[in-house]
C-alpha cells in the first residue's frame, strides 16, 4: 500500500518549485534551489517553534522549561554587566 502524498501548503509549494527549477539553466536553477531551500528551512523552523509554543509538540513542556532556564540565566548575566 502506497502512502498518499502530503497535501500541505509547504509540500504543494515545494512540488511546484521543483517543476519550475527543472525548466531553468544550471546557474539559475542552483540559485533558485538555494533560495528556496532557505525559505523552506525557515518555514519549517517557524512551524516547529509555533507548535512548541502552543504546546502541540510532544516535548514542548521540556523544551520550554529549558529555554526559560537559559533566558533567566542570560537576564542575570545582563544585570551583572549593567
Amino acid at each position: 500500500m502506497k502512502d498518499k502524498p502530503c497535501t500541505c501548503a509547504l509540500c504543494k509549494e515545494s512540488k511546484r518549485m521543483r517543476s519550475i527549477i527543472k525548466k531553468l539553466g544550471p546557474k539559475d536553477a542552483k540559485w533558485l534551489r538555494d533560495f528556496y531551500n532557505n525559505h523552506y528551512n525557515m518555514a519549517g523552523e517557524l512551524e516547529m517553534k509555533t507548535v512548541i509554543l502552543d504546546g502541540s509538540w510532544p516535548s514542548a513542556v521540556e523544551q520550554l522549561t529549558e529555554a526559560l532556564k537559559k533566558a533567566k540565566a542570560k537576564a542575570e548575566e545582563i544585570k551583572k554587566c549593567s
